[in-house]
This record gives structure tokens, sequence and C-alpha cells, in this order.
């Protein structure tokens, strides 16, 4: 075997490297991601190395409206609050009013022992760290915070904050009653001013910046019009003088009343300067307001309504019953001798209940609630079921209604104000004596009241019924409107009798009140001109009939909430129970209003079985 050597070899290329290029451009890649990650090294050593401080705000920066507008919205934003001076002024009033009445309530020696345990305890010190080889470790610095995200720190009043705090206010009913109406009261006005909040203010709303674009055009066609108009009487012209401004010097002050000098020498005679005035007004008012309001009005219906389906479409099922979802049910209470409010669901009657209206308004018989039909009488007895499971925790009395159908307008005569019909109720009606002895505190609500239910269905025909479910009941009795309103304090007594539990009151039709619905319907009455014009037609063979002048008034939430207090400021309800599914969603008063003595609410056995 002969041993294996080397052996030399040569060779020729006849190609170039083709992964030359590849290779530089890793090479390069390289380098510059090695280049950027030490700079990146460098960047963070020197950021943790600097201590920065925390920014301080100005001290006047929370009394700027621009500031506070940011923070209380930011801060309230979980409850959709829109920010006013005068919604952060009543938070701001409604937060000191928690703290008086907190330091009302605490008992004194137990603040002392508070500050008695903090004394003893003594300051806390720090060991001192090790001297020695030992490495020190750095010191852990504080984080830097934001103190914008932080808005409670700064003052601003956070809703959801105050609500907590109102929850957790101590009440027991051995403090006065006067520390027990505080607590309440404010607890009120807290719910009516989160309700305020979330109203959108004017200046936001869509129909601000129309309506400001409307009414400076009319106020800048009004000079031309004076000019034109006093050219037809041949009259000098009358320039506009804008109003000195407050704080005004001396020396404006008397330019201004030269100018208006000025102006006055050129009045012409007093006849001539009486026709141009009503011919300016007439001008005014046919070529000025005339044509700019009715294109504001006709942007204004498109704009209201597209905005109004907007709002309504977004909401579905599950937000519309929210509010139900997140309260407590029956099980969770002791209603043992309490005065309950208990609402029960006819939905399913309604479209009779609008026939029968109807049949009234075309000049029919008062509308009756007939349940002749097996299957309605079943169906109604099943939802009053209800008041059963209610009566078997022995309360002291359980007071029935319904709204049931949509009454006839009210009569408005052309004398009265506008959107106040003849017979609405007032907070002072009726109280003055007359004839025979005192009027009834409630007699022009009364009256009102009497003439709705003409077209109305009574609820009297349930009462048989109420009698077969409530079998538990001592006694079961149906209460006219005018039986416990022309008399409160008697209804009242009767009903917090407790000689006697388990009294089952059914009320008369709540749909009657426009202060719980929450709507005024009002039909304007003829005048004695309108009239004879209208019976001119009917000689002359025309039609007779004027144009329907029906109005719609919704009824502001301060009387709807003074109704309210009137109404059941003496029953003094303890817990209100939503059992009607059909108008859970809608804004009755009885359901959301906020007034003094209001009761808890919490959702039915059959509400509560429709949403599971």
């Amino acid at each position: 075997l002969h041993p294996i050597v080397g052996v030399d070899m040569h060779g020729v290329a006849t190609e170039e490297d083709l992964l030359r290029e590849k290779r530089e451009l890793l090479q390069e890649s390289m380098r510059e991601q090695q280049t950027l990650h030490q700079v990146q090294e460098l960047v963070e050593d020197i950021f943790d190395a600097v201590c920065l401080q925390q920014p301080r705000l100005p001290d006047d920066a929370i009394d700027d409206p621009i500031v506070q507008e940011r923070l209380f919205e930011d801060g309230n934003a979980q409850l959709g609050l829109h920010y006013t001076r005068h919604a952060w002024s009543t938070f701001r009033d409604i937060e000191r009013r928690i703290q008086t009445y907190q330091a009302k309530v605490t008992p004194p020696n137990r603040a002392a022992s508070m500050a008695q345990k903090s004394r003893a305890q003594g300051p806390v010190t720090q060991a001192k760290p090790v001297r020695g080889r030992l490495p020190q470790k750095r010191p852990v610095r504080d984080p830097i915070v934001n103190p914008l995200a932080q808005p409670v720190a700064l003052g601003v009043p956070c809703a959801r904050l105050l609500q907590d705090k109102v929850q957790a206010l101590p009440s027991s009913t051995a403090f006065p009653l006067e520390v027990q109406r505080e607590r309440r009261q404010i607890a009120v006005d807290l719910s009516q001013a989160v309700r305020a909040a979330k109203e959108t203010p004017p200046e936001r709303s869509q129909l601000w910046w129309l309506a400001y674009e409307t009414v400076t055009d009319i106020v800048m066609s009004i000079p031309g019009k004076v000019k034109s108009t006093r050219a037809m009487y041949s009259l000098e012209n009358w320039p506009f003088i804008s109003p000195v401004a407050q704080g005004a010097s001396e020396a404006e002050l008397e330019e201004h009343a030269a100018r208006v000098s000025a102006r006055e020498a050129k009045r012409g005679e007093e006849e001539r300067e009486t026709e141009w005035r009503g011919k300016l007004m007439e001008k005014v008012a046919v070529d000025c307001f005339g044509p700019r309001i009715d294109r504001f009005s006709l942007a204004a219906e498109d704009m209201v309504a597209s905005s109004r389906i907007k709002r309504c479409g977004a909401l579905s099922m599950r937000d519309r019953f929210q509010q139900y979802l997140n309260r407590e049910s029956l099980e969770s209470i002791e209603m043992g001798g309490t005065v309950l409010l208990y609402e029960m669901d006819l939905g399913f009657l309604e479209p009779k209940a609008a026939s029968a209206t109807g049949g009234h308004a075309a000049g029919g018989e008062a509308p009756v609630l007939r349940l002749d039909d097996g299957d309605d009488r079943e169906l109604a007895k099943r939802r009053l079921a209800g008041v059963a499971t209610l009566l078997e925790s022995s309360p002291l009395a359980v007071c029935v209604f319904v709204h049931l159908g949509t009454p006839k307008p009210d009569a408005q005569h052309p004398e009265g104000d506008e959107g106040e019909p003849a017979a609405a109720p007032t907070d002072d009606a009726g109280e003055d004596g007359g004839e025979g002895g005192e009027k009834p505190k409630h007699s022009a609500m009364l009256k009102g009241v009497a003439e709705r239910m003409r077209s109305l269905p009574s609820s009297e025909p349930l009462l048989e019924l109420l009698a077969d479910v409530a079998a538990g009941a001592s006694s079961v009795e149906f209460v006219p409107h005018e039986a416990w309103l022309s008399d409160p304090e008697a209804f009242a007594e009767r009903v917090r009798n407790d000689s006697a539990e388990n009294k089952v009151f059914l009320f008369e039709n709540m749909a009657a009140f426009p202060e719980e619905m929450g709507e005024h319907r009002l039909t304007r009455v003829l005048t004695e001109e309108e009239l004879q014009r209208s019976q001119q037609k009917a000689h002359d063979g025309a039609s007779p009939s004027e144009p329907a002048m029906l109005s719609f008034v919704r009824v502001p939430w301060a009387r709807r909430e003074a109704w309210a207090f009137r109404a059941f400021g003496t029953l003094l309800p303890d817990i209100f129970v939503q059992d009607a599914f059909s108008s859970a969603a809608r804004t009755l008063t009885t359901h959301t209003g906020f007034w003094p003595g209001a009761p808890l609410r919490y959702i039915g056995p059959f509400v509560e079985a429709e949403l599971a």
C-alpha cells in the first residue's frame, strides 16, 4: 500500500460569486441592528438614571371652566354625565352635605379613640442601611403619576363615588327624625342631580348652531329693512347704535350720548314715524322672521326625528332593562309590616282599552274593562298571582295599581297660558275654603282626573279577580281617585292601621294623571269668532270643521315629583314592586321619580321570570 499524499490542483472560476450581495446585505443589517440595540440600551440607562419630578398643576387651573369640563366628564364617563357650572356646584354642595351628615352621626368617642390609636402607634421609623461590604440596593423611586388621571384627588366631584358614600351613610331608627330625613333628602338630591347631568346641554345640541345661524341671519337683515322702509316714507336713515359696554369710561359715555342725539335729530314727523314703525314691524314679520323660521322648523324637525331614531335604535332590549337586571329581587328583603306599591301587568288588554277609548272619543259611552273571555280572565289571574306571593311575607298593606289606555286630550281655552290646561292641578289649587266647609285639597286635580277617566277604562272589574287570587288577604278594597286624594291623611291612616295585616287596596287607573305618565295631551277650544266662522262655512256648504289644534306637552320632572310628594307624601310607601313587563321600560314617575320619602324599588316575580 502506498500512503496518500497531497495533490496540488488548480482551477479557474468562470462565474462570479452569486451570494456575495446577500452576504453583504446580511452583514450591513446585522451592524445596523447591533448599533440600534446599543443606542436603545444607552437611552434606557440614561432615562432610568434621571429622576423626573411629578408635573404640578397651577393653583388656579381647577377654577378654569375648560379644565373643569374635561376633568368632570372624564371622571363621570361611566354614568355619561355632561358638565355644566350648575352640575359642578350641585355635586360639590352634596359632597359637603355628606361630610356634615357623617360628622353628625359619628360618635365622638369613636373619633377620639381612632385619633388616640394613631398617636399610640407613633411615627414609623425606617431601618438604617447596613454599612460595610454588602452592596446597597438601588432605591425604588415613586412612579410618575399624572394628576389628571385622578380627578377626585383634585377635588373634582364624582357621582359614582358620591352614590357609594350615600349608600354607606349610617342610618338607624335611633337617630332623630330630622337626621333620618336629612339622609333621605341627600339621596333624593343626588339622584336628581345625576338625572339632570345626563341631559345634553343646549349648546351641545344639534339644533344649537342651526338656531344661532337663524337668529344671526334675522338680526343682520333688520338694518337693511329699516333703511328701505324709511326711504318709502321719505325719512332719513335710522342708524343702529350699539349699547354702551359695562364699565365704559366717561369719554365713551359722552361719545355714545352724542351719537344718540345725532340720531334723534333725524327723526321726522310723529305721524310718519308711527306709520313707518307699523310698516317696519309688518315687513320684519313677513320678510325677515317668516321665511327664516319656516326653514329652521323644517330642518329642525328632520334633525330631531333622526336624532330620536338614532338614540332609540341604539338601545337593545337588554339596555332598556339593564336597570332592572342590577336590582335585587323580593327574596333578599324583609317585607313584614311594610306598605307595598305593586304594579300589575295588563299589557295584553291595551288593544281593548284603545278601542274602548276610541269609541268614547267618537261620542259613545264611557269605556268599560270587560273580562268576559275565559282566556283574558285566566291571564289576568296569572298576572295577579304576584300579590299572593307578597302576602306570604305578611306586609301591612299592598296597594295595587295599573296603567291602562290613553286619555282623551284635555280642553285648553285660548285665554289660558300656553301648555297649561284649565283643569291642570297646581300646588295650592283648592286650598281655600268655600261654602259648606273647606274644599278638598286636591279639588282641581280631581276635576281634571274625573274628566280624563271618562275616556279611560276603570280598574274596578279587577276587584273580583283580585279577591279570588289574594285568598290570604284580610280585606280587599277598591280605591277611587277621590278616596285617597281628597283626604290623603285619612287614607294613609287606614292603610297604616296595624290592627290588621295583609290589607289589599286596588287603586283606580293611574293613566289619568299626566304627572304620572310624563305627558299631557291638549286640544284648543274654539273661540267665539272661530265658532261663528265654522257655522258660516256650514251655512255656505263648506266643511264646518276647524283644523284640530292638538298639542303634546311634556310634564317637567319638578312638577311630576311635586305631584308624587303630594300624592304619596302622607302614605309613605316602603317598597315599590315593579311587576309590569309592558311598562318597565317607560319613564313613569313612580318608576324613576325621586321625591322625599320615595320607596325602595324592586322587581317582581313576573318581571324576574321574563328576564331569566
